[in-house]
């Protein structure tokens, strides 16, 4: 009888253990629970923090695409030849505007050359002028991907590399 009270009394023991180990887990998840929840009210309907869904956002990095090979224009000054070699770098934050960029390669390099033959050499050489060309070439790639793309997408066009003779 001594031996059947120990098989009580170690089943009982194994039961108040399982309870307890069963108690434990439900009062981790009910935490885990409530932190998710606590978590969740701070957050706006899309699932941006509340706190940060005003604050401004960082601009996306920037990728960079260089227009090769360079662009070369022959100019005749006082029956001279004169030329410009330009090397040029789109920047844009989306890489579908690299992507429309690249594809249609073609026609905005055709736009930046046309562009360049119908510039004033004398202009050119004038920091004014440089940054004028330099506006007029953005607005064409900006008008040439709108086209394509429904969105100018690309935000600078950085000379580097600007060579006059």
């Amino acid at each position: 009888m001594a031996g059947q009270q120990r098989g009580k009394g170690a089943q009982a023991s194994t039961k108040k253990k399982i309870l307890v180990i069963s108690g434990l887990v439900l009062l981790l998840l009910l935490a885990a629970g409530g932190s998710a929840l606590l978590l969740n009210l701070g957050t706006t309907g899309s699932g941006e923090p509340a706190a940060t869904a005003n604050a401004p956002q960082t601009p996306a990095q920037a990728i960079y695409l260089p227009l090769e090979p360079a662009f070369l224009t022959n100019y005749t000054v006082h029956g001279r030849m004169r030329y410009l070699q330009l090397s040029v770098t789109a920047m844009a934050r989306d890489q579908v505007v690299i992507d429309t960029l690249q594809k249609h390669m073609p026609l905005v390099r055709n736009r930046i050359v046309m562009l360049l033959g119908g510039q004033e050499f004398e202009t050119l050489q004038t920091a004014e002028g440089r940054e004028q060309l330099q506006q007029a070439m953005l607005k064409a790639v900006q008008e040439t991907i709108e086209q394509e793309l429904g969105r100018p997408g690309v935000e600078q066009l950085l000379f580097t590399n600007y060579v006059m003779q």
